[in-house]
């Protein structure tokens, strides 16, 4: 059925295939899909083709979606599609299957310090991969990469931005703190300087005397 526009607001409804237990393949390729509910291959245990390429799916749109009753999945393709990365919740759910394959060719995954995770566990699991030489991978500032490279990413500035920010502001709330209290205060503290420049002068006075 890839190839047409079958679904309503682009989305693969749950109950669409419920009761094709002996479903083995299933190509929903060039299909203009915006988003699956969870529940939609929930009833296919017997699957072990499946094929997303060629559509709109973001990486929001595939966390919720529950692939843990398809242990017979075999391919899964999901190249030329928006992902930026393949969320935490089903990466889980991948890892429990060695024999697994995924394409993930033609998204522009994003290769910086806030997808740290992901791009590690890319690098830990490229044997899931098909055609991992071949990722498109952008960097912080929107440049392409060709490959999936961490080993130049500088991460350790990344985590601690926050807590230098942190720091930072004591700091400068702390001195415009100060400030305003030695304004405050300024006559004060000009009488207190007075006072003991006074003393300073008597003390030298009956220095020289004795």
């Amino acid at each position: 059925i890839g190839g047409n526009k079958l679904f309503s607001n682009n989305v693969f409804p749950a109950r669409l295939l419920e009761g094709n237990h002996q479903l083995g393949t299933l190509n929903l390729s060039d299909s203009q899909l915006q988003s699956i509910e969870a529940e939609a291959f929930s009833n296919n245990s017997a699957l072990t083709v499946l094929d997303l390429s060629h559509n709109q799916l973001d990486s929001l749109a595939l966390a919720d979606v529950d692939f843990s009753q398809n242990s017979m999945l075999r391919e899964l393709n999901l190249s030329f599609n928006r992902l930026t990365m393949i969320p935490e919740s089903v990466r889980l759910q991948f890892e429990k299957w060695p024999d697994l394959r995924l394409d993930v060719r033609g998204n522009h995954l994003q290769c910086d310090c806030q997808h740290l995770d992901f791009l590690k566990w890319v690098q830990v699991n490229q044997h899931l991969f098909v055609n991992a030489d071949d990722h498109l991978c952008s960097d912080s500032l929107g440049h392409t990469i060709h490959s999936i490279n961490i080993d130049n990413l500088y991460c350790n500035w990344y985590w601690q931005l926050p807590v230098i920010a942190v720091t930072s502001s004591f700091l400068l709330f702390s001195l415009l703190g100060l400030i305003v209290l030695v304004y405050r205060k300024r006559w004060k503290i000009h009488n207190l300087v007075f006072r003991y420049q006074e003393w300073l002068s008597y003390v030298g006075t009956e220095g020289s005397e004795n």
